[in-house]
């Protein structure tokens, strides 16, 4: 959906010469350089307020078809993508990002399933007991009390998790890429796969659930299944039915393949936010 639409009166038949590479073409677009017809409504104020708002928004016709085939046909993006079919998606990286930049206008959604306090770090998986003692280092090194290292450790957490999202991209594509290897794809297709696949976990989970969440809790009446427990288990459905259709749909799987796979791959993510928070923490605690 594009804002301020207008009749397309364009006289696609008529003869141009290319204002950038000199070449001739008929059409909107030079066939040699890619270079665009600008016509004089162009630089009217409307359509350029239509172009700011589009750029705030993301309501162009690529993101709604992306985002619709992302829900509809989890892998069906990537594997247009990765065909070569782009002209009418955005790319994969785009869409992460434009997920990412949503998720971090939500303040209420950016729980601990990205960046976990400081008290919780002994706890964790793979670096737990590093982490402990680097802790315990940082305090007496800095001369600070742990409440005190805990805020300004939160304070960097947040700001770089933003930033080093894109790091569960390529930890997720690991697992992607050994579970498919008789595939014989590139990791680049991996890659277009984990960029959906995070998008689509971020705009999903994130942002829709947690958003449901935050209304839930504002109702005077709340049930008593609404927990943590509960949309965990939300959580690991809308996951398992994304890389479920994406196995069968991107990796041409059969359905049983699929479904073991599928599997495979959701306990395969506590491995990859467990190493992604470790990468967070010591990213974190190095420049603090």
């Amino acid at each position: 959906m594009k804002l301020f639409k207008r009749t397309d009166t364009f006289n696609y038949q008529q003869q141009r010469i290319c204002v950038t590479c000199a070449s001739s073409f008929t059409g909107k677009y030079c066939g040699v350089c890619g270079e665009k017809v600008l016509e004089p409504g162009e630089k009217s104020f409307v359509d350029f307020l239509a172009g700011v708002v589009n750029a705030f928004t993301f309501l162009d016709g690529k993101f709604a078809k992306s985002f619709r085939l992302m829900l509809v046909r989890p892998g069906g993006f990537s594997k247009a993508f990765s065909y070569g079919i782009r002209q009418p998606y955005m790319k994969p990286v785009s869409l992460f990002f434009v997920a990412n930049f949503i998720f971090f206008l939500f303040p209420f959604a950016t729980s601990n399933t990205f960046s976990t306090p400081l008290k919780y770090q002994p706890n964790m998986q793979l670096y737990g007991k590093s982490a402990e003692e680097l802790i315990s280092a940082k305090v007496v090194a800095d001369n600070i009390s742990f409440d005190e290292l805990a805020v300004l450790y939160q304070q960097q957490s947040n700001s770089l998790a933003k930033l080093l999202m894109v790091v569960m991209v390529v930890l997720f594509a690991i697992p992607l890429m050994i579970l498919n290897y008789r595939k014989h794809l590139y990791l680049a297709d991996h890659l277009y796969l984990s960029f959906e696949f995070n998008a689509f976990f971020i705009f999903v989970n994130m942002i829709l659930l947690s958003t449901l969440v935050g209304i839930l809790f504002l109702l005077p009446i709340k049930s008593a299944f609404i927990n943590d427990v509960f949309f965990s288990r939300v959580f690991a459905l809308t996951t398992f039915y994304f890389l479920l259709r994406a196995q069968s749909e991107f990796y041409a799987q059969r359905w049983w393949v699929a479904i073991t796979k599928s599997i495979v791959l959701t306990f395969s993510l506590q491995y990859v936010f467990s190493a992604y928070k470790g990468i967070l923490f010591y990213i974190t605690m190095w420049t603090i």
